[in-house]
């Protein structure tokens, strides 16, 4: 993963980075960061992405402190689960929708993983809330909007795209 977004401990905007540097500046206030001790609010392996990943995390007025706490704790102090499965299950704990959620786990578990045998899959999404009835589901679902492809016959890797 080549980009990220994190957020400015100046004005708390969040903006697209390029991880390959050891610093970048804020564009709406010119605060210099260092990435290494910055917490990523998002990753990925695409400019325009992470430039629409900072878009869509733009906040209002007033709601600064808290983002701003957020992008000046570093990597080390993140939470820690004892599983692949457990952390991608924790990546959507806090969704309601069920669609989202079985989404932001499969996006996760592809990203420490890479391919994800089915049974893993499931997996993570019985950890994250989504019972096994529903999991399939939304299993066949991503593959028919292609949020999920199957490279190998078993075997999921979440590609994301744009949302409905």
């Amino acid at each position: 993963m080549s980009y990220a977004v994190t957020a400015c401990s100046g004005c708390a905007q969040p903006w697209a980075v390029d991880l390959r540097q050891a610093s970048s500046s804020c564009p709406h206030c010119g605060a210099r960061a260092e990435l290494r001790s910055r917490r990523l609010l998002w990753q990925g392996d695409s400019p325009q992405a992470a430039q629409a990943a900072a878009a869509s995390l733009r906040i209002p007025a007033g709601a600064g402190p808290l983002l701003t706490r957020l992008a000046e704790r570093p990597a080390h102090s993140l939470p820690r689960h004892d599983s692949p499965l457990d952390a991608a299950a924790a990546r959507g704990a806090g969704l309601t929708n069920k669609s989202e959620r079985a989404e932001a786990v499969a996006e996760a578990l592809t990203r420490l993983c890479g391919m994800v045998p089915h049974e893993d899959l499931l997996e993570a999404l019985d950890r994250a809330a989504i019972p096994r009835a529903r999991a399939e589901q939304e299993v066949v679902r991503m593959l028919a909007v292609d949020r999920m492809m199957e490279p190998r016959p078993g075997h999921y890797r979440y590609i994301g795209g744009p949302r409905e």
